[in-house]
């Protein structure tokens, strides 16, 4: 804990989308571990098969818990433009900034519709809803969504037309990924 391997634990789970608290994500991966050596010991029959066994076992869960959170990330980026063109849609159709989220959290797929969802959740808690925003771009580690957190949050402080203003990060996005 002090080292703050549970902290990195449950930060790479959220990212990954695991429904795992960390400290059973580290027993989980404990466990496979040891059994991994042990198989490798039962089956090679020698001190050096259980250890290549042991090491691979020791390697294995965290490359997979790092290929499912780029995954998820590679997708939420994929679709960051096309849900503040949505976004901006729902805007210039007269909903409000949080109906409007919710509405396009109905309307996306996985994952940008579940951290929507998670948004919503969190400021009817009564989290900021800009707030919520940003903990889900570091969660997602997401600059490209933290700039629009931003536009957001300057926004709702000096005014101006949201939907234009989103529309226009969207499409300097887009540009961007072409490029």
């Amino acid at each position: 804990e002090r080292q703050g391997v549970l902290d990195k634990a449950e930060k790479l789970l959220e990212q990954a989308n695991l429904p795992l608290r960390a400290a059973e994500a580290l027993m989980f991966y404990v466990g496979v571990v040891l059994a991994s050596t042990v198989v490798g010991l039962l089956f090679q029959r020698s001190l050096l098969g259980g250890l290549v066994l042991g090491v691979i076992g020791a390697l294995a869960p965290p490359a997979v818990l790092n290929f499912l959170a780029k995954r998820r990330r590679k997708r939420f980026m994929m679709q960051l433009p096309d849900t503040l063109t949505l976004l901006a849609g729902t805007l210039r159709a007269g909903y409000s900034f949080m109906q409007g989220v919710e509405a396009t959290s109905r309307e996306v797929e996985e994952p940008m519709g579940a951290e929507l969802r998670r948004i919503i959740t969190e400021a009817q808690l009564g989290r900021p809803l800009e707030e919520a925003m940003d903990a889900s771009a570091e969660r997602m580690g997401s600059a490209d969504f933290q700039w629009a957190v931003i536009a957001v949050r300057i926004q709702r402080e000096v005014g101006g037309n949201l939907a234009e203003l989103l529309i226009t990060v969207a499409e300097t996005m887009t540009a961007r990924q072409r490029l």
